[in-house]
Protein backbone atom coordinates (compact mmCIF):
# COMPACT_ATOMS: atom_id res chain seq x y z
CA UNK A 1 0.00 0.00 0.00
CA UNK A 2 2.78 2.48 1.27
CA UNK A 3 4.65 1.49 -1.81
CA UNK A 4 1.36 2.06 -4.20
CA UNK A 5 1.27 5.58 -2.71
CA UNK A 6 4.58 6.33 -3.26
CA UNK A 7 4.36 5.20 -7.11
CA UNK A 8 1.34 7.89 -7.14
CA UNK A 9 2.99 10.63 -5.77
CA UNK A 10 5.77 10.07 -8.22
CA UNK A 11 3.48 9.50 -11.07
CA UNK A 12 1.76 12.77 -10.07
CA UNK A 13 4.94 14.91 -9.29
CA UNK A 14 6.68 13.84 -13.15
CA UNK A 15 3.17 14.77 -14.51
CA UNK A 16 3.36 18.10 -12.72
CA UNK A 17 6.57 18.52 -14.06
CA UNK A 18 6.11 17.40 -17.70
CA UNK A 19 3.10 19.88 -17.58
CA UNK A 20 5.02 22.71 -16.47
CA UNK A 21 8.17 21.92 -18.72
CA UNK A 22 5.60 22.02 -21.45
CA UNK A 23 3.94 25.11 -20.94
CA UNK A 24 7.04 27.15 -21.41
CA UNK A 25 7.27 29.70 -19.10
CA UNK A 26 10.69 29.73 -18.32
CA UNK A 27 12.02 33.53 -18.83
CA UNK A 28 15.56 35.26 -18.10
CA UNK A 29 16.26 38.48 -17.48
CA UNK A 30 19.69 40.39 -17.82
CA UNK A 31 20.62 43.81 -17.06
CA UNK A 32 23.63 45.78 -18.53
CA UNK A 33 24.87 47.53 -17.07
CA UNK A 34 23.79 47.20 -13.43
CA UNK A 35 24.34 51.10 -12.38
CA UNK A 36 24.33 54.20 -14.38
CA UNK A 37 25.23 57.74 -14.19
CA UNK A 38 22.57 59.67 -15.59
CA UNK A 39 23.18 63.67 -15.70
CA UNK A 40 19.89 65.64 -15.69
CA UNK A 41 18.90 66.62 -19.17
CA UNK A 42 20.99 63.66 -20.31
CA UNK A 43 19.89 60.12 -21.68
CA UNK A 44 21.39 56.70 -21.43
CA UNK A 45 20.97 53.02 -22.60
CA UNK A 46 20.45 50.20 -20.77
CA UNK A 47 20.38 46.94 -22.19
CA UNK A 48 18.17 44.29 -21.34
CA UNK A 49 18.79 40.29 -22.61
CA UNK A 50 15.42 38.29 -22.45
CA UNK A 51 16.30 34.19 -22.66
CA UNK A 52 14.78 31.48 -21.75
CA UNK A 53 11.86 28.74 -23.45
CA UNK A 54 9.36 30.93 -23.08
CA UNK A 55 9.06 32.03 -26.72
CA UNK A 56 5.73 34.11 -26.32
CA UNK A 57 5.00 38.08 -26.30
CA UNK A 58 6.94 39.53 -23.19
CA UNK A 59 6.31 42.64 -22.06
CA UNK A 60 9.01 44.79 -20.24
CA UNK A 61 8.51 47.64 -17.48
CA UNK A 62 10.15 49.45 -15.18
CA UNK A 63 9.14 50.47 -11.41
CA UNK A 64 11.18 53.30 -9.34
CA UNK A 65 11.98 56.09 -11.56
CA UNK A 66 12.64 59.16 -9.81
CA UNK A 67 10.49 61.98 -10.65
CA UNK A 68 11.26 63.48 -14.15
CA UNK A 69 13.23 60.61 -15.30
CA UNK A 70 11.74 58.81 -17.89
CA UNK A 71 11.98 55.87 -20.20
CA UNK A 72 11.55 54.56 -23.66
CA UNK A 73 11.35 50.89 -23.71
CA UNK A 74 11.11 48.96 -26.81
CA UNK A 75 8.67 45.32 -27.62
CA UNK A 76 10.22 43.24 -25.84
CA UNK A 77 12.23 40.05 -27.37
CA UNK A 78 14.41 37.44 -26.61
CA UNK A 79 17.99 38.46 -26.96
CA UNK A 80 19.16 42.37 -26.39
CA UNK A 81 16.70 44.97 -26.41
CA UNK A 82 17.76 48.97 -25.62
CA UNK A 83 15.86 50.77 -23.07
CA UNK A 84 16.27 54.68 -23.06
CA UNK A 85 16.13 56.41 -20.12
CA UNK A 86 15.93 60.24 -20.56
CA UNK A 87 16.15 63.20 -17.49
CA UNK A 88 14.46 66.06 -17.54
CA UNK A 89 16.39 69.06 -16.61
CA UNK A 90 15.02 69.07 -13.13
CA UNK A 91 14.76 65.54 -12.63
CA UNK A 92 15.43 64.68 -8.97
CA UNK A 93 18.92 63.66 -8.30
CA UNK A 94 19.89 61.12 -5.92
CA UNK A 95 20.22 57.40 -5.86
CA UNK A 96 17.84 54.72 -6.72
CA UNK A 97 16.84 51.16 -7.59
CA UNK A 98 15.24 50.98 -10.27
CA UNK A 99 13.57 47.13 -10.93
CA UNK A 100 13.25 45.78 -14.17
CA UNK A 101 9.97 43.33 -14.89
CA UNK A 102 9.72 41.05 -17.93
CA UNK A 103 6.24 39.45 -17.77
CA UNK A 104 4.64 36.67 -20.31
CA UNK A 105 1.60 35.06 -19.84
CA UNK A 106 2.35 32.97 -17.06
CA UNK A 107 5.58 34.01 -15.43
CA UNK A 108 7.76 36.99 -14.52
CA UNK A 109 11.03 37.96 -14.00
CA UNK A 110 12.57 40.83 -12.16
CA UNK A 111 15.96 42.26 -12.02
CA UNK A 112 17.40 45.72 -10.78
CA UNK A 113 19.91 48.23 -11.45
CA UNK A 114 21.32 51.50 -10.06
CA UNK A 115 20.66 54.80 -11.20
CA UNK A 116 22.29 57.90 -10.13
CA UNK A 117 20.87 61.25 -11.29
CA UNK A 118 23.69 63.84 -11.04
CA UNK A 119 23.17 67.60 -11.44
CA UNK A 120 23.22 69.21 -15.16
CA UNK A 121 26.99 69.88 -15.92
CA UNK A 122 27.62 73.47 -16.26
CA UNK A 123 27.77 74.84 -19.72
CA UNK A 124 31.03 76.87 -19.89
CA UNK A 125 30.12 80.50 -20.86
CA UNK A 126 32.85 82.42 -22.90
CA UNK A 127 34.14 85.94 -23.14
CA UNK A 128 35.92 87.59 -26.14
CA UNK A 129 38.13 89.83 -27.02
CA UNK A 130 39.09 91.59 -30.46
CA UNK A 131 42.74 93.09 -30.37
CA UNK A 132 44.17 95.44 -33.31
CA UNK A 133 47.73 96.33 -34.03
CA UNK A 134 49.84 97.37 -37.01
CA UNK A 135 52.40 94.47 -37.11
CA UNK A 136 52.63 90.78 -36.36
CA UNK A 137 55.07 91.65 -34.22
CA UNK A 138 52.87 94.15 -31.81
CA UNK A 139 49.98 91.73 -32.48
CA UNK A 140 52.36 88.82 -30.62
CA UNK A 141 53.47 90.97 -28.09
CA UNK A 142 49.24 91.83 -27.53
CA UNK A 143 48.80 87.77 -27.54
CA UNK A 144 51.66 87.10 -25.14
CA UNK A 145 49.71 89.62 -22.47
CA UNK A 146 46.54 88.38 -23.07
CA UNK A 147 47.78 84.89 -22.81
CA UNK A 148 49.01 85.42 -19.28
CA UNK A 149 45.61 86.17 -18.53
CA UNK A 150 43.96 82.76 -19.84
CA UNK A 151 43.00 84.49 -22.77
CA UNK A 152 43.03 81.97 -26.07
CA UNK A 153 44.15 83.05 -29.39
CA UNK A 154 41.63 81.87 -31.66
CA UNK A 155 42.39 83.53 -35.08
CA UNK A 156 44.21 86.45 -36.99
CA UNK A 157 42.94 88.50 -39.77
CA UNK A 158 44.83 91.08 -41.82
CA UNK A 159 42.50 94.05 -42.43
CA UNK A 160 43.96 94.84 -45.93
CA UNK A 161 41.59 97.84 -45.82
CA UNK A 162 43.10 99.50 -42.55
CA UNK A 163 46.19 97.70 -42.77
CA UNK A 164 45.96 96.44 -39.22
CA UNK A 165 46.38 92.97 -37.68
CA UNK A 166 43.17 91.77 -36.29
CA UNK A 167 43.68 88.63 -33.28
CA UNK A 168 40.38 87.24 -31.77
CA UNK A 169 40.79 85.38 -27.97
CA UNK A 170 38.77 83.61 -25.76
CA UNK A 171 38.41 82.95 -22.24
CA UNK A 172 36.23 80.76 -19.60
CA UNK A 173 34.01 83.92 -18.07
CA UNK A 174 35.02 84.73 -14.94
CA UNK A 175 32.32 84.61 -12.40
CA UNK A 176 31.45 88.38 -10.73
CA UNK A 177 33.03 90.19 -13.79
Amino acid sequence: MLKMIFTLCALMLGLVSSLLAQSGTDVSLAISPTTITLPQGGAAPVTVTLGGSDKGKIDLSLSGLPEGVHAQVPQAHHGDSTIVLAAGPAAKQGTYTIQVIARTADNFQTNTFVLEVKPMPAVPQWEYWVAQASSPEELTGIANILGAQSWELLSVVFNEHDSRWVGLFKRLKRIGN
